[in-house]
Formats: C-alpha cells, sequence, structure tokens
C-alpha cells in the first residue's frame, strides 16, 4: 500500500488531466445547447466534492495520527520500563556483590590489587575523585582506594557492551569517588576535589536501601542528559561504605532511534513529576524548567495525575494533539504529540483549491459557451493550458499527505515487524529442537503474530489471528501479546493463561475484535504436547516417515468476544524428528485467478513433499507455492506460519563425560569448584573456546549456590561437613549439568517465588536474590530430595 502511495502523486496528474479534457470536451458541447443549467449543475456538483472531501481527509487523517501517535507512546514506554527494570535489577547485584567483597577483603585483610585489569589500568578507563579537604594520605582513604581497586574491572566491564549505559560509578561515605566512562577516556578539568557525597543524588540513596531514581542532569563528562539510579552499599557490619550508581543516556533510550525525527511535524517529550521537560525528542534543549506556555503547563499537570491520555495544548501560537503515558516505576511521562495546524493546513489549502479551481471552471465553460464556433478550436487549446496548470497544482497539494502518511504506515510495519522473534538458528544453544517462523502481512501491518519462549525443558508455541486488518488489528495485536507474555510468566497452564487474556481484552472492546489463538507447551524431555485452541486452524504433524495429518482439536471460542469461555486442553506426542507445523487461515485461503480457495488439501500434499526437510525449507516450499497459485493477484489476507521440528538425536555413551568431587564446606570451595569446572570443559573441548563464553555466569551461579549451602544449608562454614559437585558434559547435545548435593536442611529453592527487585528492602522478603539470578542465567534449574539429600542440578546449553 505504502508504494501504492508514493507513486499515486506523479500519477495522479496524468489522470486529473485525462478526466479534465474528456469533462471539457462535453461542457463545451453542452453549454452550446443550454450554458446556463450546466453552469447550476457544475456549481452544485463542487460544493458536493468540496464537501465529500473535506470530511474524508479530516477523518482519515485523525484517526490515524490518533493510532499512531498511542502506538509509538505504548512502545516506547514498554521499551524504557524493561530497561529500568533490567538496569535495576542489575544494580541490586552490583551492589550485593560490592558489599560480599568488601566482608571478604576486611576479614581476611587480603590485598588483591594484583588481579588488576591490565586493560584499564592506565589508559583513563577508571578515574577517581577526592572531596574537597581530603587527606589523601590518611590510612582509612588509602584503605578505600586498595579495595576500590579491586573492583575497577568489574566497574569497566558493566558498561562495556552496554546499549543505554554511559557511566558506572561508586562513591565512597569518606569521599572517595571511582568512575567508568563509556566513551573514550575520562576527560575533565586537574581538579580531581569534587564533593560527589554532597550531591542531592547520593544523599537520597544513603537515605533508603532500595534503588533511586535520580533527576534527569547533565553528565559532567560528555554533557549528555543522562538518568541516574543508584543505590547504597551496606557493608556486612550494618554501615554505609558508599553508593553504586549508572548513568543512562536518555537519548540512548528515547524514540530517536525508531526514526522520529525523520518524520514530519512529529516530536517526543518527557516530563518529571513536576512537570519539568526533561528530554526533548527534536534536539531542543530540555532546561528543566516549566517556562514554556499556561496551555501546555497546564496539560502536563492534568496529564501527571492519570495514567495515559490523548488531548490538545498551545504552543508558540499553534496547536498540538498528543498521547502521553506514565512510565511504570517513575513518576516521569513519556508524551508524543503533533502539529494539529499543520495537518489542517494541509487539508484546508485543498479544499479551497478545489473550490477555487472549480469556481474559475465554471465561469470558463459560461463565457466560452457564448463564443462562436469559430473560436471552438483556439478555446480548446486555452482550456488545455489552463486544466494543466490546474492538475498539477492539485496533485501537488494532494501528494504531500499522502506521502507523510505512507512515512507513517512505514514506521509502524518496521516497529511491528521488530515485535515479532527472528533468531530462529537456535533456541538457548539446544541441538533437540529446530524452530522457524515468517510472517507476511497483507498490508503495511496487520493482525497475525507468532512467538516462542523456550522456559528451562518447555517450549511455548504461539500463533494468533486478530480479526481485520491493517492499523487497529496491530494495536489489537500488540495488546494481546503483552497479556500473553505477561499470564506465561504467572501460570505454565495454556487454559489458565487464555481464561486471563480473554478475560482482559473483552474489557472496553466495544468494537468486538476477537482474536484466534493456538497455544502449545512442549516438553523437550518426554516430547509431550498440551495445547489449548481458541477457534484456531488445527495444527499439522508431519511424521519422520513423511505421514502427514490434520491434528485435529478441541476448539473454543476466540478471545474478546465473551467473558469466561471454556477453555479446553489437547494432549498429544510428537516423536524424534516429527515436526509440528501451525499456520493462520490466510494460507489456506489465498485464491487463484478462478477464484479458488488454495486449501488444506492442497497444503498436506505440498508438505508430503518436504517432510525431510528443515523447518526453514518446509515454510518457504509452501510460500513459494501459495505465491505460484495466486500469481500476480494482490494478497487476500495476512499470511503467518510456523513450524516446529524435534530433531532426532542419536546419543553416543562415549560423548556423554561424567565427574564428581567433594569439597569441605566452606566459601574457599567457590573457586576450587570453578577451577574443576573449567578444568574438565578444557579436557573435554580442547582448543575449541565454545564454552569459554559461558563461564563467567556459570562462575556467578556456582557461587550463589555454594554459599546458599553454606549460609542456610549448614548454618555457616563447617569443614566437617561436604558440599558434593557431579559434573556431566553431554556432547551430544553440547550440554553442561552441575549437581550440588548436601545433607543439610531440606529446601527447594524452584518453589521459592521470584523477589520484587524494585521494592525497597524494607518491602522485600530477605533472601531469594540468588537463586533468582541462577534461574534467569542458566537454561534449566531441578531439585529433587532423595537419599536424605538435598540435590540442586544447574544445566547451561554452550
Amino acid at each position: 500500500m505504502s508504494n501504492w502511495l508514493k507513486s499515486f502523486g506523479s500519477k495522479l496528474f496524468i489522470y486529473l488531466t485525462a478526466f479534465v479534457l474528456s469533462f471539457a470536451l462535453v461542457v463545451i458541447i453542452t453549454v452550446a445547447l443550454c450554458f446556463s443549467e450546466v453552469k447550476n449543475n457544475v456549481q452544485e456538483l463542487s460544493r458536493e466534492v468540496e464537501t465529500e472531501f473535506k470530511s474524508l481527509s479530516a477523518d482519515t487523517i485523525n484517526d490515524n495520527y490518533n493510532m499512531f501517535l498511542k502506538g509509538m507512546v505504548d512502545v516506547q514506554v514498554n521499551s524504557m520500563e524493561f530497561i529500568l527494570n533490567d538496569y535495576s535489577s542489575d544494580l541490586e547485584y552490583l551492589t550485593d556483590m560490592i558489599a560480599l567483597l568488601y566482608k571478604n577483603y576486611k576479614e581476611d585483610n587480603i590485598n588483591v590489587s594484583k588481579f588488576k585489569d591490565a586493560d584499564i589500568i592506565g589508559k583513563g578507563k577508571i578515574k577517581y575523585f577526592y572531596a574537597k579537604g581530603t587527606d589523601q594520605n590518611d590510612s582509612k582513604i588509602k584503605e578505600e582506594m586498595d579495595f576500590l581497586s579491586t573492583i575497577e574491572s568489574d566497574l569497566y566491564y558493566y558498561i562495556k557492551d552496554s546499549a543505554h549505559m554511559y557511566n558506572c560509578f561508586i562513591v565512597t561515605e569518606n569521599g572517595v569517588s571511582a568512575i567508568s566512562a563509556l566513551e573514550g577516556d575520562i576527560k575533565m578539568n586537574d581538579d580531581t576535589n569534587v564533593s560527589f557525597n554532597n550531591s542531592k543524588w547520593y544523599k537520597e540513596a544513603v537515605a533508603t536501601s532500595s534503588v533511586v531514581l535520580t533527576d534527569v542532569s547533565n553528565d559532567v563528562f560528555s554533557g549528555k542528559k543522562v538518568l541516574s539510579i543508584a543505590k547504597s552499599v551496606i557493608t556486612y557490619d550494618n554501615k554505609v561504605f558508599g553508593v553504586v550508581g549508572f548513568d543512562l543516556v536518555l537519548e540512548y533510550m528515547t524514540a530517536k532511534n525508531m526514526g522520529l525525527s525523520a518524520i514530519d511535524s512529529f516530536n517526543l517529550f518527557i516530563t518529571d513529576g513536576k512537570g519539568n521537560l526533561v528530554y526533548n525528542a527534536r534536539g531542543k534543549a530540555a532546561n528543566g524548567t516549566n517556562n514554556y506556555g499556561e496551555s501546555l503547563v497546564n496539560f502536563v499537570k492534568d496529564a501527571a495525575t492519570r495514567q495515559e491520555g490523548f488531548g490538545f495544548y498551545e504552543y508558540n501560537g499553534n496547536t498540538y494533539r498528543t498521547y502521553y503515558k506514565k512510565i511504570g516505576g517513575t513518576d516521569y511521562t513519556l508524551f508524543s504529540s503533533v502539529r494539529d495546524e499543520k495537518l489542517a493546513l494541509k487539508a484546508d489549502a485543498l479544499n479551497k483549491s478545489l473550490n477555487n479551481k472549480s469556481e474559475e471552471l465554471t465561469k470558463s465553460i459560461y463565457l466560452m459557451s457564448r463564443q462562436m464556433l469559430l473560436y471552438f478550436i483556439i478555446i480548446i487549446i486555452v482550456l488545455v493550458l489552463i486544466i494543466s496548470l490546474i492538475s498539477k497544482n492539485i496533485s501537488k497539494h494532494m501528494s504531500e499527505p499522502l506521502k507523510e502518511l505512507s512515512n507513517v504506515l512505514d514506521t509502524a510495519k518496521n516497529i511491528q515487524q521488530n515485535m515479532l522473534p527472528k533468531k530462529f538458528s537456535d533456541i538457548s544453544n539446544r541441538k533437540d529442537v529446530d524452530v522457524y517462523a515468517m510472517n507476511i502481512p497483507e498490508a503495511e501491518v496487520g493482525g497475525d503474530f507468532y512467538n516462542y519462549i523456550v522456559d528451562g525443558n518447555t517450549l511455548i508455541l504461539i500463533i494468533a489471528d486478530v480479526s481485520g486488518s491493517g492499523i487497529p488489528a496491530a494495536l489489537f495485536m500488540a495488546r494481546t501479546n503483552t497479556l500473553l507474555n505477561t499470564a506465561i510468566r504467572l501460570s505454565d497452564s495454556p487454559k489458565a493463561i487464555l481464561t486471563y487474556v480473554n478475560h482482559e481484552l473483552c474489557k472496553n472492546n466495544k468494537d468486538y475484535y476477537f482474536v484466534t489463538i493456538g497455544l502449545y507447551y512442549i516438553n523437550l524431555e518426554t516430547k509431550k504436547v498440551i495445547s489449548t485452541n481458541s477457534g484456531h486452524e488445527d495444527s499439522i504433524i508431519i511424521k519422520k516417515n513423511g505421514e502427514v495429518f490434520v491434528n485435529k482439536e478441541q476448539r473454543s471460542a476466540p478471545l474478546g468476544l465473551e467473558d469466561y469461555n471454556n477453555y479446553e486442553e489437547n494432549k498429544f506426542d510428537l516423536g524424534a524428528g516429527d515436526k509440528l507445523f501451525l499456520f493462520t487461515d490466510g494460507v489456506i485461503e489465498a485464491i487463484n485467478a478462478n477464484n479458488e480457495l488454495y486449501g488444506i488439501d492442497r497444503l498436506i500434499q505440498n508438505l508430503k513433499k518436504v517432510y525431510d526437510k528443515k523447518p526453514k525449507e518446509v515454510i518457504d516450499s509452501v510460500n513459494e507455492d501459495i505465491s505460484n497459485y495466486s500469481k500476480d493477484l494482490d494478497q487476500y489476507d495476512d499470511i503467518t506460519m510456523l513450524c516446529l521440528q524435534i530433531n532426532d538425536i542419536i546419543e553416543d555413551e562415549k560423548l556423554i563425560h561424567k565427574y564428581n568431587q567433594e569439597f569441605p564446606a566452606n566459601y574457599e570451595s567457590i573457586d576450587k569448584i570453578d577451577e574443576m569446572i573449567e578444568e574438565k570443559l578444557n579436557e573435554v573441548y580442547g582448543t575449541d573456546e565454545k564454552y569459554k563464553d559461558y563461564l563467567k555466569t556459570i562462575f556467578v551461579c556456582v557461587e550463589e549456590l555454594v554459599v546458599n549451602i553454606v549460609d542456610y544449608a549448614y548454618g555457616g562454614e563447617d569443614n566437617t561437613k561436604t558440599i558434593w559437585v557431579d559434573v556431566v558434559i553431554d556432547q551430544n547435545l553440547d550440554k553442561l549439568s552441575i549437581c550440588f548435593k548436601d545433607i543439610g536442611k531440606e529446601f527447594n529453592p524452584k518453589e521459592l517465588r521470584d523477589p520484587n527487585v524494585l521494592a525497597s528492602i524494607d518491602n522485600r522478603k530477605i533472601g531469594g536474590l540468588g537463586v533468582y539470578i541462577t534461574k534467569s542465567k542458566m537454561d534449566i534449574m531441578d531439585y529433587k530430595y532423595e537419599d536424605g539429600k538435598n540435590k540442586l542440578t544447574i544445566t547451561k546449553f554452550l
């Protein structure tokens, strides 16, 4: 559609010229017979066209801009909330780690400065500052400097690969500051006496034990607008050691990278809870004040009391329409606006042009009809020139808003396509399963979508089809996808998940949009499948031996039409080498030149030809067959396909390596266990360094689990007690499994509820962070209690 819009402006001149020339000839002949009647008819027709075009142009432009503004804000707010949650979690972990390192440093009096990273020291990546009046020769200051030198690498590598972070810093109570910057060497004036510990953000962080979100400020090094998150470090003796924080660059977190600045008339800005402008995507400096006009000030104040909404405000004599929404977990509100007058001016200019030219045409016809036939040829020539100019002018006025609408649709298409997963080459590095999917919307945006999620040994597949097409269906799709992702984190029952999503979609669904969904839970160990189908197409099973058949499923009503529907669960098995093929109705409802449907039978016959191919080849074959079937006909509906293959892995016992070793229940065993794991991996893989990218993650999880065993299972360090460690390296699947066994208190960490990492420590239960980190970093975590032992196994696919 967007390509058609882009070419329409250039073609319009030809179409209008041909039409008006033909019309002129008819008018001239008619005027000779009854010029008065023709004049009245032409005037009436002009008024009707003007009225209808005004209504059509205004409604179409308004509706599309309103939906686009809302979609843009929803996507941007969700993105920023995810970024803040992610970095808050990282900050919680970093402060806990520094507190533990400081405890070890103080108790063991270990000077580990010899482990400094040679790539960081001396290259300007870390710089130290001192509060005014600090005696750098004081023993406490020297001790703090010695300890800070041991964590320089941690500060630097936390920002090394970050997409949004600019600085990582730590400031102590005694005024010593260590700062790591992202871009190049840290440059500042020679005055290193900077009292960061007297800053407002430092005092706010010390006053509470939770993560603090600071006001937007200018970074002292780069001058960029940054939003800082900080948290105090509480030492083992319940004292404040200092404050650790990250500086997040606003321009990296906002819609600047979504092509917003390239879209004419659009802007995005952010205000704080006091109504101060803290970020402006158009580049005008946000000076932290609210001095930008009474209308906008009142609008921002009113918006601060609401979660989201539409509205209008006046600024510099212009009216702006805007959609706004609060960023969850903060008092900031994000606004996306467009200058309303510019849209109105374009529509008015077009209407006035049509009206003026229509009147001129009527007068010309009236005068020409009274002329003698002798001047007929001359009049025709003059009329052609006039009409050409009129047509060109009309074409120019109409093509500009059409081109702008085309750019808006292109941006919406990119946003929607980025919501669908694209990495099909592997699923968490697993060799036992292969997935591929394809989505071809009928227009720029559509209502079909798919998703796949790996949770331990469970693979979740989603395929869905929203009623209708275009931007409304795309927005309903985005809402459905968000609800599904939320529900999947809360339940492992397909029936319960669709019941919840249906209940939410039925709220305020005045236009009665609905969606059909196929939700499949596949246990990758047992190959058993549990699914729930809400009015979607039945899945197709492709057996290893070439048999292909429709998997008849019990289907319920689509989501969004009626609350409290009864969704049933289907159960079936997949064998090694089998495939599961999912699709939307756009596949079988494609038509040919004879208006015949592609159909399920043709689909099955095509799948039989490629039963032994990989999922990507299967889907490419079906797509090519549909294209050949429909040939040059326009696509009738959105087309989405998803194919899963259970790979047939023949296990070789020689490629399964098992090791076990006993360790005393103390903290020193952490390094010894790490050395054992790395040594065994090196023995198995030799020069193949595929596992080395995962060692740091594995070591973090080993440390968390050993600390939990020592502190909670055994109640403290005790060299008379034992931790048994079994290591299994399976080269068939490139899988590393580590089993920790102890005879301490019985405890199942899988039953521990994930901590709310955004809540303050006062409002959050103590403990659970180590287990949460391990679950999030490892592919599988399993627990059982047998033979009087706790047995916790973690697995990582390399």
